[in-house]
Formats: structure tokens, sequence, C-alpha cells
């Protein structure tokens, strides 16, 4: 529900200027496989460490063990339940899981 209270801001800061906002999803990525979050990161991460140092950083998250309903809540702003299907897995024939006429983060910017 976060996203439904920062929508109406995000509108009319977007109507002031262009937003500049960056969305980085990765599936099956741990706070400890980044440089930026840890040091004894494996794989060397200097792009992403240097928006990190330039940005904002984000130390508390929750995800599902699926990549699909984390999609549908950042498009949506809304838990996975509160869509369409109730499961919080469904298959590529089942149609949208977004409602008709249900707002999603893209149509703000």
């Amino acid at each position: 529900q976060l996203l439904s209270l920062l929508l109406p801001l995000v509108e009319s800061f977007a109507r002031a200027r262009p937003p500049n906002v960056l969305i980085l999803l990765a599936d099956d990525l741990g706070v400890g496989d980044l440089e930026a979050y840890s040091a004894s990161a494996l794989v060397p991460t200097p792009a992403i460490s240097a928006l990190s140092a330039a940005g904002v950083r984000f130390t508390d998250a929750h995800a599902h063990p699926i990549c699909s309903p984390s999609r549908y809540s950042l498009l949506s702003g809304n838990y996975v339940f509160r869509g369409r299907r109730l499961s919080s897995s469904w298959g590529l024939s089942g149609g949208s899981q977004l409602l008709p006429g249900q707002r999603t983060i893209a149509e703000s910017f």
C-alpha cells in the first residue's frame, strides 16, 4: 500500500519536471551479493556501488520466494492477494493479474 500513498506525490512531482527514477528488480539476488551491501560479495558490482553511494539505499525489503508476485506488487502497489487471483503463482496462460482499471507505477510517470 506504500505505492498508493506515494502515487499522488509522484504524479504532482512528475507534472513539475520529468522524474529521475531507476528501479532495479533482480531475481534470486541476496543482500550479500552486492558490494554496496557486503564487503564479502563474490562478484564485483562497481556500477551498482556507485549508484548506491550517490542515491538512496534500501536496507529492509521483503519479497516472495518466486518473482511474479514481487513484480505484480512493484507494478501495482498491491499485495498479490488483492489482484485477480489469490494464489501467489500463476502461469502465462492465465491472463493478467492486474484488475480492470487498476493503475500501475508506469502510469504515474
